[in-house]
């Protein structure tokens, strides 16, 4: 829209009607820092999804994932798919080699060992944390041994938790089990991005 002269004299008595306050430089940083973090507040499924819902979680964990500030893994569970484990905040354990590489905000998908179905992606919510006080209290009653042999635990967030267990197996991710001898391994952004639409197709059968 271009205005005549007319037109810019009466916007420009009606900007300076506007509420404002003068501003300096700090204002204008503080200003910076807070957009800075708009998008990047830790997001989480609540709810349980029908075939809209499902979609349309997928894409915005799919946005999440091409910021390009974070990486993909593949983690390997003992056991039978648990998908209430995944529901709520959550922790996996890894052995006791080395710190993992996991960071805030990386994106994991959650596979059964036993029968090689990958059902959940979940964030993860921070640094690795070696023998926590919750997880000795957990292994003695649990699993002591694991204790030693599983040190490492890392806190997760659900951000794609499926109703129900949906047929996406290990290899449809490219990944072997040869791969995850230490439990987990990373994925590249195109293998997370195919398992994501994956998932929110299989959501919507």
């Amino acid at each position: 829209m271009v205005l005549n002269s007319e037109q810019v004299e009466s916007a420009r008595r009606l900007m300076l009607d506007w509420p404002s306050r003068p501003i300096d430089a700090i204002a204008l940083d503080v200003l910076e820092e807070a957009a800075a973090r708009l998008g990047k507040q830790h997001k989480s499924q609540h709810d349980t999804l029908d075939a809209d819902s499902a979609l349309q979680l997928a894409e915005s964990l799919l946005a999440d994932a091409r910021d390009g500030e974070r990486g993909f893994w593949l983690k390997l569970e003992y056991g039978q798919p648990a998908l209430d484990s995944w529901r709520a905040e959550s922790w996996f354990a890894s052995p006791k080699k080395g710190k993992p590489g996991f960071r805030a905000g990386d994106f994991v998908f959650i596979c059964a060992k036993d029968t090689k179905d990958c059902y959940a992606v979940v964030e993860v919510k921070g640094e690795s944390e070696f023998q926590a006080p919750f997880y000795e209290s957990w292994t003695e009653s649990h699993d002591p041994e694991a204790f030693s042999r599983w040190p490492w635990t890392t806190s997760t967030i659900p951000r794609f938790v499926p109703n129900r267990l949906l047929e996406l197996k290990l290899s449809e991710l490219g990944v072997s089990g040869q791969a995850l001898q230490n439990g987990h391994v990373r994925l590249r952004l195109d293998q997370f991005t195919a398992g994501v639409r994956a998932l929110a197709r299989l959501s919507t059968d």
